[in-house]
């Protein structure tokens, strides 16, 4: 007799993408307050793009450059370098190391996603991070232009 329940993985499965959607949704949301910048349509004034542009970089800089500056974050991006590995074993990792619960390392874990220096991969129970090159290139490029700033100071002094 059916009940009009549908139980088993196509609910789990279903449930998931409900609430990979509604991730999906409160990181653009998150996105848009952390830079407090309107993306609008193309309206033919470059100036006004370019320096949605430039406040847009400034913002992730900022927000990449207070992530990595707490130690135990600096180790869980390290523990990321060989590749992807789950949330449980960083967050054991971290609190082994720094004497920190598990709860307040998965905090950590959140602001590291964030700051988009992370990314995050969902399978049903767990949650996968891997570094995310193009989160971090915003930090490269940044201490690249001191390095080159720093360079020709020196070059012409």
């Amino acid at each position: 007799m059916a009940t009009g329940f549908r139980g088993g993985d196509d609910a789990r499965d279903s449930d998931a993408r409900d609430s990979d959607a509604r991730d999906s949704d409160a990181r653009d949301s998150d996105a848009r307050d952390r830079f407090d910048v309107d993306v609008d349509v193309d309206d033919g004034d470059d100036d006004d793009d370019d320096e949605s542009w430039e406040v847009f970089r400034a913002a992730r800089l900022e927000l990449a450059l207070q992530a990595i500056a707490n130690p135990v974050r600096r180790f869980m991006l390290e523990l990321l370098v060989p590749g992807a590995a789950n949330a449980g074993d960083l967050c054991a990792s971290a609190a082994a190391m720094y004497g920190i619960s598990t709860s307040r390392a998965s905090q950590h874990l959140q602001v590291l996603a964030r700051a988009e220096v992370v990314d995050v991969f969902a399978d049903r129970q767990t949650r996968a991070y891997a570094l995310n090159e193009t989160g971090l290139d915003a930090v490269r490029a940044w201490i690249e232009s001191v390095r080159l700033e720093r360079a020709t100071d020196r070059g012409s002094g």
